[in-house]
Protein backbone atom coordinates (compact mmCIF):
# COMPACT_ATOMS: atom_id res chain seq x y z
CA UNK A 1 0.00 0.00 0.00
CA UNK A 2 1.34 3.16 -0.95
CA UNK A 3 1.93 5.94 1.40
CA UNK A 4 -0.27 9.18 1.22
CA UNK A 5 0.60 11.90 0.26
CA UNK A 6 -0.09 15.55 1.96
CA UNK A 7 -2.98 17.09 0.29
CA UNK A 8 -2.12 20.52 -0.74
CA UNK A 9 -5.19 21.66 -2.28
CA UNK A 10 -7.19 21.08 0.97
CA UNK A 11 -4.31 21.82 3.51
CA UNK A 12 -1.55 23.97 1.56
CA UNK A 13 1.87 24.24 3.02
CA UNK A 14 2.36 27.68 4.32
CA UNK A 15 4.89 29.29 6.68
CA UNK A 16 6.81 31.92 7.78
CA UNK A 17 11.02 31.30 6.49
CA UNK A 18 11.99 32.07 9.95
CA UNK A 19 10.29 29.04 11.56
CA UNK A 20 11.67 26.72 9.14
CA UNK A 21 14.76 25.05 10.85
CA UNK A 22 16.40 21.55 9.51
CA UNK A 23 18.98 19.06 10.99
CA UNK A 24 20.36 16.15 9.97
CA UNK A 25 20.21 13.43 12.78
CA UNK A 26 23.63 11.62 14.25
CA UNK A 27 23.69 7.61 12.48
CA UNK A 28 26.93 7.05 13.92
CA UNK A 29 27.80 5.57 17.24
CA UNK A 30 31.38 5.80 18.46
CA UNK A 31 32.55 3.72 21.64
CA UNK A 32 35.60 4.50 23.57
CA UNK A 33 38.51 1.71 23.16
CA UNK A 34 41.77 0.97 25.90
CA UNK A 35 43.76 2.35 23.21
CA UNK A 36 43.26 4.46 19.98
CA UNK A 37 40.80 5.63 18.43
CA UNK A 38 36.99 5.00 18.97
CA UNK A 39 35.24 2.46 17.55
CA UNK A 40 32.58 3.74 15.34
CA UNK A 41 29.96 2.16 12.79
CA UNK A 42 26.54 3.43 11.79
CA UNK A 43 23.84 3.25 14.04
CA UNK A 44 21.10 3.37 11.39
CA UNK A 45 21.13 2.14 7.70
CA UNK A 46 20.68 5.88 6.42
CA UNK A 47 19.89 9.41 7.19
CA UNK A 48 17.05 11.14 8.79
CA UNK A 49 16.34 14.87 8.52
CA UNK A 50 14.34 16.60 11.08
CA UNK A 51 12.47 19.42 9.68
CA UNK A 52 10.68 21.77 12.02
CA UNK A 53 8.27 24.60 10.95
CA UNK A 54 5.21 26.37 11.73
CA UNK A 55 2.41 25.77 9.47
CA UNK A 56 -0.19 28.62 9.32
CA UNK A 57 -3.38 27.24 9.01
CA UNK A 58 -6.74 29.23 7.26
CA UNK A 59 -9.75 28.60 9.54
CA UNK A 60 -11.03 27.36 6.36
CA UNK A 61 -8.63 24.44 6.21
CA UNK A 62 -8.64 23.45 10.10
CA UNK A 63 -11.35 20.70 9.02
CA UNK A 64 -9.07 19.12 6.08
CA UNK A 65 -6.29 19.10 9.07
CA UNK A 66 -8.14 17.16 11.04
CA UNK A 67 -9.40 14.62 8.62
CA UNK A 68 -5.63 14.73 7.28
CA UNK A 69 -4.30 13.80 10.98
CA UNK A 70 -6.74 11.21 11.11
CA UNK A 71 -5.63 9.74 7.80
CA UNK A 72 -2.31 9.31 8.97
CA UNK A 73 -2.90 7.20 12.21
CA UNK A 74 -2.41 10.97 14.38
CA UNK A 75 0.73 10.64 13.49
CA UNK A 76 1.50 7.23 13.26
CA UNK A 77 1.94 6.06 9.87
CA UNK A 78 4.30 7.34 7.23
CA UNK A 79 3.27 10.09 4.13
CA UNK A 80 4.86 11.72 1.27
CA UNK A 81 5.09 15.38 0.98
CA UNK A 82 6.55 18.54 -1.15
CA UNK A 83 10.05 19.02 -0.17
CA UNK A 84 9.38 22.60 1.61
CA UNK A 85 12.98 23.62 -0.02
CA UNK A 86 11.74 22.86 -3.20
CA UNK A 87 12.50 20.02 -5.98
CA UNK A 88 10.20 16.48 -5.47
CA UNK A 89 8.26 14.97 -2.79
CA UNK A 90 10.65 13.23 0.22
CA UNK A 91 8.78 10.51 2.71
CA UNK A 92 8.17 11.60 6.13
CA UNK A 93 6.52 10.94 9.56
CA UNK A 94 5.09 13.24 11.88
CA UNK A 95 6.64 13.36 15.55
CA UNK A 96 3.66 13.77 17.82
CA UNK A 97 4.07 16.42 20.83
CA UNK A 98 3.76 15.13 24.06
CA UNK A 99 0.47 17.43 24.90
CA UNK A 100 -0.75 16.51 21.00
CA UNK A 101 -0.48 19.36 17.94
CA UNK A 102 -1.46 22.47 19.63
CA UNK A 103 -3.11 25.36 17.05
CA UNK A 104 -2.30 29.08 18.20
CA UNK A 105 -4.61 31.21 17.16
CA UNK A 106 -2.94 33.57 14.81
CA UNK A 107 -3.72 37.36 14.15
CA UNK A 108 -6.51 37.68 11.31
CA UNK A 109 -5.78 39.29 8.83
CA UNK A 110 -7.77 41.85 6.93
CA UNK A 111 -9.81 40.03 4.68
CA UNK A 112 -8.57 36.87 5.09
CA UNK A 113 -10.49 35.86 8.02
CA UNK A 114 -9.19 33.70 11.14
CA UNK A 115 -5.77 31.69 11.03
CA UNK A 116 -4.10 28.99 12.93
CA UNK A 117 -0.27 28.44 13.48
CA UNK A 118 0.76 24.88 14.27
CA UNK A 119 4.48 24.18 15.69
CA UNK A 120 4.69 20.35 13.88
CA UNK A 121 8.12 18.47 13.01
CA UNK A 122 8.62 16.36 10.52
CA UNK A 123 11.39 13.60 10.21
CA UNK A 124 11.79 12.96 6.57
CA UNK A 125 12.86 8.78 6.19
CA UNK A 126 15.94 7.60 4.43
CA UNK A 127 15.47 6.33 0.87
CA UNK A 128 14.10 2.85 1.09
CA UNK A 129 16.98 0.44 0.08
CA UNK A 130 16.62 -0.73 -4.39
Amino acid sequence: MADPAWPEETVPIVFEARSYSASANPHVISSPVDRGPPKTRRRFPGTTVTRRLTLRIEAAHRAAWDAWLETIGGGSLPFTWPNPEGGGTERAQLVVPEDGFQLRQAHGRPGSGLAFDVPIEVVVLPAAAP
